[in-house]
């Protein structure tokens, strides 16, 4: 059944993006959800425990929820909010999208993810921008690089160990990293080579507005 008609039927969307937080490490030149944007847009402070659990009372089923931010993994409370949701909406499955800059918060919390809802599938996408000098470049963040591939490490042996998990390299493609493509698809292949390789390209009004100048090819070559 096509998920819009099924949303109808159900009066419940099948499909949840919760920002739990405007906080994040990084200050990416790419990224629309930037101090500016925030001061211009944001009226009210994230999204209470208590105004989470209400509203995922108000959702019969979900398909799917994604927590990000910001970065969702800084919210002290991330695992009692997916755990509520997987309790009040019969979720099916779910994604937390990170920078992996710390990784030994980030690891600890999806380990204590898949101990409270053994049950329920967990995805993880890490932002990898490309080589060492052009993603902390892009970043803004030193030693950001190394710290981010600590962390897909980890994740790849917790995915060994556990059936319900998976995590994917997430880059996006932007005047800052557009020439090269091939060597950010060789380093993915070098580090995860039994991944998934997601590509985005850059939108809206990013931090730095020159990253918008970027040529679509870039991105049709990162999907060859």
């Amino acid at each position: 059944m096509r998920r819009d008609l099924l949303a109808r039927i159900a009066r419940t969307p099948p499909y949840l993006i919760l920002f739990l937080t405007d906080k994040c490490w990084m200050k990416c030149s790419h990224c629309w959800y930037h101090e500016d944007w925030k001061t211009s847009h944001l009226n009210r402070e994230p999204l209470t425990i208590d105004e989470l659990e209400k509203l995922s009372r108000s959702v019969r089923s979900l398909s799917f929820l994604s927590l990000t931010g910001g970065e969702a993994f800084l919210r002290d409370d991330i695992v009692e909010i997916a755990k509520m949701f997987d309790r009040n909406t019969r979720l099916r499955r779910y994604d937390i999208p990170t920078s992996g800059y710390e990784p030994e918060m980030i690891t600890s919390k999806v380990r204590s993810l898949l101990t409270e809802m053994p049950g329920t599938h967990f995805r993880v996408g890490v932002s990898l921008d490309g080589p060492r000098e052009v993603h902390e470049r892009i970043r803004g963040v030193h030693g950001g690089f190394d710290r981010t591939l600590e962390t897909i490490g980890r994740l790849r042996k917790i995915k060994a160990e556990n059936g319900q998990f998976d995590f994917g390299i997430i880059t996006t493609i932007s005047s800052a990293n557009q020439d090269h493509v091939e060597e950010t698809a060789a380093l993915v292949e070098a580090i995860y080579p039994e991944g998934e390789w997601q590509v985005n390209i850059v939108r809206g009004s990013p931090r730095d507005p020159d990253a918008m100048d970027v040529d679509p090819g870039s991105y049709l070559l990162a999907h060859n």
